[in-house]
């Protein structure tokens, strides 16, 4: 039988209704609710981190040498 609105077990892991969920590539997380306020803040720091530190020096990567790509993302850190 079909049911909604209950809670399900997922990989060992309980999810309820309303609560939400993080997955990708790597698994899933369910957000605590107490964290949900700040969800909005949290990704946004990690969105400008990954285009500073990673995306950036990727992209001005291209075509460089190891040394030069590790160089600049070590600059990139220092920022």
């Amino acid at each position: 039988p079909i049911e909604w609105d209950v809670p399900v077990s997922v990989f060992g892991v309980t999810v309820r209704p309303g609560q939400l969920i993080h997955a990708d590539k790597h698994g899933f997380m369910v957000i605590p609710e107490e964290d949900e306020e700040k969800l909005l803040e949290a990704t946004e720091f990690m969105d400008e981190m990954e285009r500073k530190h990673t995306i950036v020096p990727g992209k001005e990567g291209a075509g460089a040498s190891f040394a030069d790509i590790v160089k600049a993302m070590g600059e990139a850190g220092k920022a």
